[in-house]
């Protein structure tokens, strides 16, 4: 592969030493990859020599809640790409606004993070990622349920629906008060104990509910259907 790349001429193996596109290809030199073999490679093939690194993004929940919540325990804080990660899964379409609100801000992932793991009161924690704008409370729901799955859950529009119909009692907008957010966790930690589940998977519990049994549910959808 690398022979073939340096046969096209016309200048490319100097371009090659400086890193610069051709053709719409760009080079990494052999020891920015960690490959063997040749001194060039261009940065497909360092992909794809590492293919298997890229496979945590596919089942993104999973590297959330396993790699990602590992490392916050670990060190305190998220770096700019798990932070974005966890953005991403809840709400893709928010991700642009959630940059623009970082960058406004002016505190770094890090510092905001770390901020948050300082924090004792758990309101707070919730304030200081809503405070940033493009952050709600789903969002930063989201975020704290990484870091924390045994403390928080996720406010999402399904599980609330589901929760609603399991405890007739809960009043509130857990997806825009904070303190609503706060009672719903915690009656989802009441689910969670007697039906003797996770709070993570009392979660996916009330989230498959509403997708199966809720208005325009997978049930409603083939009821007519042989």
């Amino acid at each position: 592969m690398p022979k073939l790349e340096l046969q096209l001429g016309h200048g490319i193996e100097s371009q090659v030493m400086h890193k610069k596109p051709i053709m719409g290809l760009h080079y990494l030199p052999y020891r920015e990859t960690g490959m063997s073999g040749a001194s060039h490679y261009p940065w497909w093939a360092f992909c794809m020599e590492n293919l298997k690194n890229y496979l945590k993004y596919y089942s993104l929940e999973d590297y959330l809640f396993n790699e990602v919540s590992a490392n916050f325990r670990k060190k305190g804080f998220l770096t700019t790409k798990e932070f974005f990660a966890i953005v991403i899964w809840k709400s893709n379409r928010a991700k642009t606004r959630v940059l623009k609100g970082i960058k406004k801000n002016g505190k770094t992932i890090r510092q905001l993070t770390s901020e948050v793991n300082k924090e004792n009161d758990d309101k707070k924690k919730v304030g200081i990622l809503e405070a940033i704008q493009g952050i709600g409370i789903p969002i930063a729901s989201a975020i704290l349920a990484v870091c924390y799955p045994k403390i928080f859950t996720i406010a999402d529009y399904r599980t609330k629906e589901s929760l609603t119909k399991k405890n007739k009692d809960f009043k509130g907008k857990p997806t825009t008060s904070i303190l609503s957010y706060l009672k719903y966790s915690k009656a989802c930690h009441k689910i969670a104990e007697e039906e003797g589940l996770s709070l993570r998977d009392t979660d996916r519990a009330l989230w498959g509910v509403d997708f199966y049994e809720g208005k325009n549910g997978l049930k409603e959808l083939v009821k007519n259907l042989a």
